[in-house]
C-alpha cells in the first residue's frame, strides 16, 4: 500500500475524521483485581504480537509522485516487547470511580499535536478496590467506533484464549485482511463514475493535505481548549418506551424506517443540542438538523466486513 516499506498508508477515506483520540471505557466488578491484570496484559501482549502494526504510531508521508502528507501507520521505532501498551493506575481506595474525570482514566490525551507521537491505540486499566476500568484510546482516523469495537473483542479473544501460541479466528482475519481491505477502500475514487459535492452540507474540510505542521498544531490548540468529555446515563426503560411510541407512530407518517435506540438516543441528544444553541425554538414545533456519521460498510457493493 505504500512505496516506504513497513508503512501502511490509510485510505483517502480514513482522512475524513476528525484527527483526535477517541476512547472506549469497560467497566468490570472483580475481587481479584491482580488476577484480572494478569489476564488483560497477557491477552493484550498476545494481540500485540499477532498484530504489531497496533504498537504503531500514525505519521504524515509524503511518497515520491504521491499525495502529500498522507497518513501512514508506522512500525515503533522501539522493540515490540518494550513499547507500553497497558498503563496501570492505582487509585485511593476511598475514592468512588464514579467522582473520578473521565480524563484521568484516558491512556492518551483527546489531541496531540503533529509533532508529537502519536500511537495508533494504547489502553489503561483503572484500579479501584472491587473494579477494574479498562480505557482504550484510539486514534479515529485509523478506526471509527466499529472498527475500535472490533479491536476490542479481539482483545477478548485474546484474554480467553487459553494457548499462548493459538491464533484467535478474529485476530487472524484481521492479520491476513486488514492492508488488502484499506488498500480496496483507496481504490473506491477510480471505480466512482458519479461524482458529487457535497461541501456545502459538510462545510470546510476538516483536514487539508497542504496543511503545515505550524498551522495545524496551532489548530488543534485552539480546539483543545473548548473540547469537553462528558458522561451521559439514559434510563434504557426510557428509551425503550420512546422507541415503542416512534414505531407505533411509522405507519401513520407512510415511513417504513426501523427506529433503534440509537437512533432515539442520537435524536435526543441533536435535539437538546439544538435547543441550547437555540433557545427561540424550545416552545416550536421546529425541527432539529444535524449530521450523523454512518456506517458505509454496509453501503458497499459487495459490502465490507467489519474489520
Amino acid at each position: 500500500m505504500s512505496n516506504s516499506p513497513g508503512l501502511l498508508a490509510l485510505s483517502p477515506l480514513d482522512h475524513i475524521p476528525a484527527k483526535l483520540f477517541l476512547p472506549y471505557i469497560l467497566y468490570f466488578d472483580t475481587v481479584d483485581t491482580q488476577t484480572a491484570l494478569f489476564t488483560l496484559q497477557k491477552g493484550i501482549d498476545k494481540l500485540i504480537s499477532e498484530l504489531p502494526w497496533l504498537a504503531g504510531d500514525v505519521i504524515l508521508h509524503t511518497a515520491p509522485e504521491g499525495p502529500k502528507n498522507r497518513m501512514h501507520i508506522a512500525p515503533p521505532c522501539i522493540p515490540l516487547s518494550e513499547v507500553p501498551m497497558l498503563k496501570v493506575k492505582h487509585f485511593d481506595g476511598d475514592k468512588d470511580s464514579s467522582s473520578q474525570p473521565i480524563q484521568s482514566f484516558l491512556p492518551l490525551p483527546t489531541f496531540i499535536p503533529a509533532s508529537q507521537q502519536r500511537p495508533v491505540l494504547r489502553f489503561q486499566a483503572n484500579v479501584f478496590p472491587g473494579r477494574i476500568i479498562v480505557a482504550m484510546s484510539f486514534w479515529h482516523s485509523v478506526f471509527d467506533g466499529t472498527g475500535a469495537g472490533v479491536i476490542l473483542e479481539a482483545v477478548a479473544e485474546c484474554c480467553k484464549s487459553t494457548s499462548e501460541e493459538l491464533t484467535t479466528n478474529l485476530v487472524q482475519t484481521i492479520a491476513e485482511t486488514h492492508a488488502e481491505l484499506r488498500k480496496k477502500v483507496s481504490n473506491f475514487p477510480s471505480e466512482c463514475v458519479t461524482r458529487l459535492d457535497h461541501s456545502v452540507e459538510l462545510g470546510t474540510p476538516v483536514f487539508d493535505p497542504n496543511i503545515s505542521t505550524e498551522q495545524w498544531n496551532a489548530m488543534e490548540s485552539a480546539l483543545a481548549s473548548t473540547v469537553e468529555t462528558k458522561r451521559y446515563t439514559f434510563s434504557p426503560e426510557k428509551v425503550a418506551k420512546v422507541k415503542d411510541i416512534c414505531t407505533q407512530l411509522m405507519p401513520q407518517l407512510r415511513s417504513s424506517e426501523w427506529i433503534s435506540s440509537n437512533d432515539v438516543i442520537t435524536a435526543t441528544l441533536a435535539i437538546c443540542v439544538d435547543r441550547a444553541l437555540h433557545p427561540e425554538r424550545a416552545d416550536k414545533t421546529q425541527s432539529a438538523d444535524f449530521l450523523m456519521a454512518v456506517d458505509l460498510r454496509n453501503r458497499v457493493d459487495p459490502p465490507l466486513p467489519e474489520t
